[in-house]
Parts: structure tokens; C-alpha cells; sequence
């Protein structure tokens, strides 16, 4: 599993059709994309948990924190703010400690932190997006 970044510009969502056949199905999905204007990868899974909402829910950052269990949703730039605030304390997080993976598949400590930023920059592009056009910010 892995998480995205989404803007989308509102609108009345679209019903999902019931026991549509994958035509059905690509269309609908086809249909509810173009009211998308940003979508970027956040992370994988066990990435996400521990580089943002586990580090998150230590600094008491609260919507970060969510991100994992529950996602993101926001359209209320006073939350978009507080979201870029909270962005910035975890940022000063991973530039004072030594961040590391373990296990099989895990990147050295340079291809860590080139892809976290890399993801930091995504959020907050998809942050100044969703506030300029008063779209939605999703993480699913």
C-alpha cells in the first residue's frame, strides 16, 4: 500500500456505480480525474508510519499525525496553514536527527533523505495548489 498526494477542485462527487463492469468502473474513475490538478506519491506504507505520522504523533503534531490511520482531508486554508506549520516542525526534525531504515529493502541514509524531501516538496506544492485554487487537499 502507499499514499498520495491529491488537489482537486470541488465538486459534487460523482456516485460510484454498483456492480458496474470494469468499462463502467474506468469511465467513472475517468470521469472524477479530471476535477484532479495535483497528485503526487507521498510514500509507502511502512515509510508513511514512521517517517511522518509515528515522528508526527512524538512532536504532538496532530494532523500529520492522522495521516497513516485515517488520511487527510482539508479545504479550510486556516487547516492548510496549520498543516505547512506542522510541515516545518517536522522538517526541523529530520534535518537534527539521523534518520534510518531497517530490513531488506531499506535505502541507505542519503536515498532516505533524498526521497523525504523529495515528498516534502510534493506536499507542500500540493499546499500553495489547493489554497490558490480553494481546492481539497487529500492523503489516501
Amino acid at each position: 500500500m502507499s499514499f498520495h498526494i491529491y488537489v482537486t477542485l470541488p465538486h459534487q462527487p460523482i456516485p460510484m456505480p454498483e456492480d458496474a463492469d470494469r468499462e463502467t468502473l474506468n469511465k467513472w474513475v475517468d470521469e472524477e480525474f479530471k476535477y484532479c490538478i495535483y497528485d503526487e506519491p507521498l510514500g509507502a506504507d511502512e515509510r508513511v508510519y514512521e517517517f511522518w505520522s509515528s515522528i508526527a504523533r512524538s512532536l504532538g503534531l496532530q494532523i500529520i499525525t492522522k495521516i497513516y490511520n485515517h488520511g487527510l482531508h482539508t479545504q479550510d486554508k486556516n487547516e492548510l496553514q496549520a498543516l505547512e506549520q506542522e510541515l516545518n516542525q517536522l522538517s526541523q526534525y529530520w534535518k537534527t536527527h539521523n534518520l534510518k531504515e531497517s530490513g531488506p529493502f531499506a535505502l541507505s541514509h542519503d536515498e532516505l533523505m533524498y526521497h523525504l524531501w523529495e515528498r516534502m516538496e510534493y506536499f507542500h506544492k500540493a499546499i500553495q495548489i489547493a489554497k490558490e485554487n480553494n481546492a481539497d487537499l487529500d492523503i489516501q
